[in-house]
């Protein structure tokens, strides 16, 4: 699709238009240009955020308003399927209302170029929303971190088809919906504490989460409380009158926070730096002409990125590696005069180079290129697995003695390896369609789930797993229960082999869970089936029947017991079945399946992901990367010079009565577009250093404890380390660093072979992230009066570095255009590297000593409570880009064909021309890799069944190895036409045969 042209023609007739017509271009430039342009990189309209506790009652959706339920009445006929209204009876929910909400308008009808034809087509639009926090049945608030995800449709034009039953036009349609819990109430208790016990904090929100609340915006507004009255302790008394003030002032500005971020990592996203969005293949083709200046018919470019020609002599050089990797000509059939040569396949730049990636060419010696995918790997894990196993005993018991439970179904050697590897496979075609759905976002970031993505996002690709198997199940959905089954045992069997280590809490509660479930089945069913087998009674009737030498034989006796042996068996069957059923379609198991399903999944996706980071390199590791380092991200980035300076002092040297000056925040007014007319501000973090110095006390001078040279200065010098607070208020607490160096420059001679324990106790080099915010403009409004100076004492401010400071060059009247910063999170540590220096030797160097110190800075920052509280629960970076993530996933591909102002594509689907040439007509959008769905499955459930106890015969290794045949690009097979034979191995070195 991607690589098809903006006709709606294959990749192939394209190109030969090209040849054909060369004053048409007939490639695209872009991709879901209409995604880019219009949503990702706007003003962020198309982005809510609101914490809300309004709830609504309903009649629930079943696998969108609740997870799957199946029935699981023993007696009833339905037993294994779906939950509907008449075989379950509704089921009433309630549910809290969206917190995010993420929209996408399908794009208008277009009048294109041929004819100016207008083409009438569905428009379908979408919506993502998330709700953020989770209240009890109570209405109080949990202080967990919760997530519900539900993705719907609003059709607003059918041409296709007719709208199904109880589906009407303008009116949103759920399509899938889920839940997770990121983090326990215990584990966020937990983190609660060691802030308080940090920062000497008081953190309880509880009245808060009584009264519905969002526990993440009280806890971040409750902390910024508590952070004030810390910071400034001569105005204590007085906090109570603000109290209400700041709390509901920082309570809504984290909704503005959060909007503030998913409108940058949108942008990010969206930049044009992003291959994701490029079509890739080059539009620059010229006519060759002849050295008579006639027009030849044939057409080049520069822009395929690969030589023409490689020559395959001492100036070869390795394609994969760069290095210079000589070559005999006459080992290829050259020589010195002649060298052989090859012409190699273009490197095309966006999607024709990641579609590289997934369908390398293939190449004509071993070792061949592997694809992101690699479904080769799968087949060298199953011979492994193979040869490590050792086989059930069980498969050597007589059927009838042999106990079969749910989640530990018996298999041969070859078996358990077949369906392991199948179930690898078909969890990377559906994780390949969703990340590819998604890679726009998987190209700037790696698909790392503990340092870059939430559960979230691994969740809706189990959903979409779920659903599609469910789909392809039939109504008696034995494929998806079978499948979520061997998840389990397949999870229970890495464990035993020691393939799990590192077991969370959520997993082991899963599995005992599902112990205790398994036990009942050998104490409650297993005898119930033993009893329905017993081998005795079907023989003895039928030895009746034969008679013996004492009886005469009777043929009706013998049919009889015949017949009643096979509708035993055939009973035995039934209800071993409508057993199994009932257990594994559990709604209480299947939650316990999903959490051992994520870890599964997450496997696959991270081996594609590491696949693709090797070939694509995506900028962004992790988080912490992308919010320290990005500029767009925080001001003082580390990628831009940063961090920035403290404030200082306005007018130096003054005491405590004199402003603070910032001069890194003159850049914020072109990063908060700050306008006069508005109320609407964006906030903006700023990452900020500085040195702390500590004085030694009076007692400390007096005992001895600060050594011999400090007590023995005259007054007037001792006067100067100390600082005194009329001219060097600014030297105290929180200092800048160009303030300090120049201090210390100022008097050299004093310092001169002292090193620094014999007149301070330390120097403490710090790294902080500070919240930066202008006063708001309305005279109407009068939030953040709090952090003004009538309201903070001069030494508070001196000493933090913090509150009212004035921003130069960001507006003509400072005095309007004042910054409040609020310190959020530091980390402070010592240099050992200058602890014995003359200082007259530091002098000048504090700098290159602060960045040695650095990474360790950042290192610890990142790991203070406050920091994991603030980013990744309150405002947790990880959840705004997993839930853009879901988003981009489903309308990048509804994106694709929005017309000249965007793509220049025909729309989805084609324009259908005459019969043959159909474009992308029937494309269906929202199930990719049919085929290779379908043959995964197949290889599935011929491993799941070769040996049953209604099975007479096992599975060989021979014959598992003669069934192991689709496990290779053949399943991508719509890929695979775009393979052409490499003369050069997957290690970039040519073949020799």
């Amino acid at each position: 699709m991607v690589l098809s042209s903006k006709k709606g023609d294959g990749f192939t007739k394209a190109f030969q238009r090209i040849q054909d017509d060369h004053d048409e271009n007939n490639f695209p430039t872009r991709v879901a240009g209409y995604l880019v342009d219009e949503y990702l990189t706007s003003t962020g309209d198309f982005i809510e955020v609101e914490a809300v506790s309004d709830t609504i009652t309903k009649t629930g959706i079943n696998g969108v308003d609740y997870p799957i339920e199946f029935v699981t009445d023993i007696n009833s006929l339905f037993v294994g399927r779906l939950c509907t209204t008449d075989r379950c009876g509704p089921k009433t929910v309630t549910m809290k209302n969206p917190d995010i909400t993420l929209t996408w308008e399908d794009y208008p009808e277009s009048t294109y170029s041929d004819g100016g034809a207008t083409h009438s087509r569905d428009l379908i639009d979408h919506k993502v929303e998330c709700t953020n926090f989770e209240m009890d049945d109570d209405g109080k608030s949990l202080m967990n971190d919760y997530f519900y995800v539900k993705t719907s449709d609003k059709i607003r034009q059918l041409i296709s088809d007719e709208l199904a039953d109880g589906v009407t036009l303008d009116s949103w349609i759920p399509s899938s919906g889920f839940e997770g819990i990121q983090k326990t109430e215990e584990e966020i208790a937990s983190l609660v504490e060691r802030v308080e016990s940090d920062g000497n904090l008081v953190m309880d929100i509880d009245s808060y989460l009584e009264a519905s609340k969002s526990p993440k915006n009280s806890l971040y507004a409750r902390y910024i409380f508590e952070l004030l009255k810390e910071m400034s302790p001569s105005w204590e008394a007085i906090w109570g009158d603000y109290a209400e003030s700041v709390i509901e002032t920082n309570y809504d500005y984290c909704d503005k926070i959060v909007h503030t971020y998913f409108k940058k990592f949108s942008q990010r996203i969206g930049h044009g730096s992003n291959l994701a969005f490029q079509h890739g293949f080059p539009t620059s083709y010229q006519e060759i002409i002849d050295q008579d200046g006639n027009p030849t018919g044939e057409f080049f470019t520069l822009d395929l990125g690969a030589p023409d020609v490689v020559w395959l002599n001492e100036d070869f050089i390795n394609p994969v590696t760069g290095e210079g990797l000589a070559q005999v000509p006459e080992d290829f059939g050259g020589s010195d005069s002649l060298s052989p040569y090859y012409v190699p396949t273009p490197t095309f730049d966006g999607w024709g180079r990641i579609m590289k990636i997934f369908a390398p060419d293939p190449g004509a010696c071993e070792p061949k290129a592997k694809s992101a995918c690699n479904f080769g790997q799968l087949s060298e894990f199953r011979d492994e697995l193979f040869d490590t196993i050792v086989e059930d005993e069980r498969i050597y018991q007589d059927k009838s003695c042999a106990i079969e439970a749910p989640w530990d179904k018996i298999f041969g050697r070859a078996s358990t390896s077949g369906v392991e590897m199948s179930l690898r496979a078909i969890m990377r075609v559906f994780a390949s369609e969703y990340f590819m759905t998604g890679l726009s976002v998987f190209s700037i970031f790696e698909a790392d789930f503990s340092s870059t993505f939430d559960n979230s996002v691994i969740d809706h690709i189990i959903n979409k797993l779920e659903t599609g198997l469910l789909e392809m199940s039939g109504v008696n959905n034995a494929y998806y229960l079978k499948f979520v089954e061997q998840a389990v045992q397949t999870f229970g069997r890495m464990k035993i082999r020691g393939e799990i280590e590192d077991i969370t809490d959520e997993e082991q509660r899963a599995l005992d869970e599902l112990n205790i479930f398994q036990s009942s089945w050998f104490q409650e069913v297993a005898p119930l089936l033993g009893q329905a087998s017993y081998p005795g009674l079907a023989g003895s009737q039928i030895m009746a029947a034969l008679g013996s030498p004492y009886a005469t034989v009777d043929p009706l006796a013998i049919s009889k017991a015949i017949k009643d042996a096979k509708e035993n068996e055939k009973g035995l069957k039934r209800l071993r079945s409508v057993y199994w059923k009932s257990f594994v379609a559990n709604s209480d198991n299947l939650s316990h399946a999903r959490v051992l399903m994520r870890r599964l999944i997450k496997r696959e996706i991270e081996f594609i992901s590491s696949e693709v980071k090797e070939k694509m390199k995506p900028p962004i590791s992790d988080m912490h990367n992308m919010f320290l380092v990005n500029d767009d991200m925080i001001l003082g980035s580390l990628s831009s010079g940063g961090p920035l300076p403290v404030a200082q002092s306005a007018n130096p040297p003054a005491g405590f009565e004199s402003e603070l000056v910032h001069s890194g925040l003159a850049s914020i007014w072109d990063v908060l577009n700050l306008d006069e007319t508005t109320d609407t501000i964006e906030t903006m973090f700023v990452l900020e250093k500085y040195i702390r110095i500590t004085d030694y006390t009076d007692d400390e001078i007096s005992t001895g404890d600060a050594g011999d040279i400090l007590p023995s200065l005259i007054s007037s010098d001792l006067s100067i380390v100390q600082r005194d607070f009329n001219n060097h208020a600014h030297l105290h607490g929180v200092v800048n660093m160009n303030d300090w160096e120049e201090y210390l420059e100022e008097n050299a001679d004093l310092f001169a072979g002292k090193q620094i324990k014999d007149l301070w106790k330390s120097w403490e080099f710090g790294l902080r992230i500070t919240q930066a915010a202008p006063f708001d403009t309305s005279e109407l409004q009068a939030r953040r009066i709090w952090l003004k100076n009538e309201a903070t004492s001069g030494e508070d401010r001196h000493t933090n570095k913090a509150f009212e400071v004035i921003a130069p060059e960001l507006h003509e009247d400072s005095a309007t255009w004042k910054m409040s910063l609020i310190p959020l999170v530091s980390t402070e540590k010592e240099s050992p590297s200058i602890e014995e220096t003359d200082i007259s030797s530091i002098i000048g160097s504090l700098e290159d000593v602060y960045e040695s110190e650095l990474t360790c800075l950042v290192a610890d920052l990142i790991k203070e409570p406050a920091y994991e509280m603030l980013f990744e629960y309150c405002i947790s970076l990880k959840r705004i880009l997993s839930i853009l993530t879901i988003y981009i996933m489903e309308t990048f591909l509804p994106s694709i064909g929005s017309g000249p102002d965007y793509d220049d594509w025909l729309p989805a689907g084609g324009k259908k021309k005459n019969f043959g040439n159909g474009g992308f007509y029937g494309w269906d959008r929202r199930s990719l890799f049919g085929r290779s769905k379908y043959l995964t499955r197949i290889m599935f459930m011929e491993h799941y069944h070769a040996i049953d106890l209604d099975t007479k015969q096992t599975l060989t290794e021979a014959d598992a190895v003669a069934t192991d045949a689709g496990i290779n690009w053949t399943m991508f097979w719509g890929l695979a036409k775009l393979e052409k034979f490499n003369v050069i191995d997957g290690e970039g070195n040519p073949c020799d045969d």
